[in-house]
């Protein structure tokens, strides 16, 4: 088959993929979040990166994948502290405005996993996220697509909207984070720094401000 072909196979992969499974599972009765789903969407990003590594030269390179080093993990770190900084301010604005600022219930269903579960889930969500939409939807798409910024902005849009499940009033805090990660890639070319980025983004949301709820709520009581 030809390789543009192949790689246009596995940018759909990157774009559709996710989306695609979560509906799967939801038809199949099956929770989104269980190990079913999220083994099945590791799957998917294992296929884009071997389709970028087996049919174009410099396959890694072209999905941000390079030697990990400390300027990488900082620089991802400090990304993702803005983004914690962001968010409230985000949802402050949308409350103000009197719209509801996430979405309570899928909060609520992640909080009520074990620590094991929600580990696995965030660690899948990063890694797989990252690898679809920021290094093979911008880095390889880039090059199908012509140009990095319609790249980058078809990769935001399908970001975006595969996070609608959290519905609506959840999105422009997506929207916004995923501008951040892609404006990150683009100038960075650096995946791994948008991994350490989005995994401190959701080590806070699903670890440290459930623990401090819980905290909050045992002193109250």
């Amino acid at each position: 088959m030809d390789t543009h072909v192949l790689l246009f196979a596995g940018l759909a992969l990157s774009l559709l993929g996710g989306p695609l499974v979560l509906i799967a599972a939801r038809k199949m009765g099956q929770d989104t979040y269980a190990f079913g789903p999220r083994l099945a969407w590791c799957v998917i990003a294992a296929a884009a990166v071997f389709l970028a590594v087996r049919t174009g030269p410099n396959g890694f390179e072209r999905l941000g994948l390079h030697a990990l080093s400390f300027s990488t993990f900082a620089l991802g770190i400090v990304v993702g502290l803005l983004l914690c900084a962001l968010f409230p301010m985000i949802w402050f604005v949308q409350k103000a405005l009197g719209f509801s600022p996430g979405d309570e219930t899928g909060y609520a269903r992640i909080r009520a996993l074990s620590l094991r579960s929600r580990a696995f889930l965030v660690i899948t969500a990063v890694v797989v996220e990252e690898v679809l939409y920021r290094g093979y939807a911008i880095g390889i798409g880039q090059h199908l697509v012509g140009g990095v910024w319609f790249a980058a902005a078809i990769s935001l849009l399908a970001f975006t909207l595969a996070h609608y499940k959290w519905k609506a009033s959840h999105l422009p805090a997506v929207f916004a984070g995923g501008a951040v990660l892609t404006l990150l890639f683009v100038l960075t070319k650096n995946l791994l720094a948008c991994i350490f980025a989005h995994a401190l983004v959701d080590g806070v949301g699903f670890f440290l401000i459930p623990m401090f709820l819980k905290r909050r709520g045992q002193a109250r009581a």
